[in-house]
């Protein structure tokens, strides 16, 4: 059983946005479908947990990526400047 902090609902998500929930919802089905989330239907609300949490560990790299790519193109930007 995943724990209450590993633990969300769309709401809590998208909360902050309401026009994101849509998106959110779409992508939740999407991730549910890929497999990479389980949802968990409670009453009114749906609670979402990772299946795999080495998800986090491909996430993790990829952030590292995109981050040093950026970096290179603000370099090349700057030697310009």
């Amino acid at each position: 059983m995943p724990s209450a902090r590993a633990r969300s609902t769309s709401r809590r998500w998208w909360s902050a946005r309401a026009s994101a929930r849509p998106r959110v919802s779409k992508h939740l089905k999407l991730l549910t479908i890929a497999g990479v989330v389980k949802r968990r239907p409670e009453g009114s609300l749906v609670f979402y947990a990772v299946i795999d949490r080495s998800v986090f560990n491909f996430l993790a790299q990829a952030e590292k990526q995109l981050l040093a790519t950026r970096r290179q193109q603000l370099d090349a930007l700057a030697a310009i400047l």
